[in-house]
């Protein structure tokens, strides 16, 4: 069992915007926002190697230089999945993502280009649907569904697909399906690499509906774990508070 220090220091954590990274195979936890040195300081990685980057599509691997330049990790699968929906030709399409694109998505964002940068990601996916002309309706919701007046639009949609990367937006989701009998797709995908190549593609997609074990009986998501996201959407200071009262 999870105490409230080790739940508050997840929050701080989450707060700080951290990822899972593989390094040599082992899994690091690195600030989604890092550099080059500080990659290469932690996964320890001896002077007479380098580190590879991993990209999309059958691009090449991209060096990581060993400078303080900075680099953006995340890991994001929203765009693809709207995409392929579109393609689909499925009628409306409700897009929910309080975050503006960066630079560096451009690499794996569908329909974004360097131009884009600073713009909100679901206004790129709206624009994208027009541009591909087959009569998708998309609304966008430039906010996150852990927003209650954004949770309350999913109840109008018929299936939803989850691509949210925290626990406190998935225990949103899984009451979606047990209150209001919408079947909920929750995805993952995890790529593991060694010396610059890939050596496997790990996917999940569960499925949740009415009479199915949710996402806290299958241990993909957890209490502490969504306490931890709550207490993070607090300032610093009301994080320290906490912490000193144990």
């Amino acid at each position: 069992m999870e105490t409230s220090n080790e739940a508050l220091a997840r929050a701080e954590e989450s707060r700080n915007h951290t990822v899972k990274i593989y390094i040599d195979r082992v899994e690091k936890i690195s600030p989604a926002h890092t550099t080059g040195i500080a990659l290469y300081n932690l996964g320890q990685v001896p002077n007479e190697y380098v580190l590879f980057r991993e990209m999309e599509g059958r691009r090449d691997d991209e060096l990581v230089q060993k400078t303080n330049a900075p680099i953006h990790l995340k890991e994001w699968e929203h765009s693809a999945v709207a995409e392929q929906l579109i393609r689909l030709g499925v009628g409306r399409l409700s897009e929910f993502d309080s975050q503006c694109l960066e630079a560096s998505n451009t690499t794996r964002v569908y329909g974004s280009g360097l131009k884009d940068a600073g713009q909100p990601k679901v206004e790129i996916i709206r624009r994208h649907s027009d541009h591909i002309g087959l009569g998708t309706n998309v609304t966008a919701v430039d906010s996150d569904i852990t927003q209650r007046a954004s949770a309350e639009l999913l109840r109008d949609c018929d299936v939803i697909f989850g691509c949210t990367d925290d626990e406190l937006g998935r225990s949103i989701l899984c009451r979606m399906a047990t209150d209001y009998y919408i079947p909920v797709f929750d995805m993952g995908v995890k790529i593991n690499s060694k010396d610059g190549e890939i050596v496997s593609v790990e996917g999940r997609v569960t499925t949740l509906v009415p009479g199915t074990a949710c996402l806290f009986c299958r241990g993909r998501i957890t209490a502490e774990g969504v306490s931890a996201n709550v207490i993070a959407k607090h300032s610093k200071a009301q994080i320290d508070e906490l912490r000193q009262q144990g």
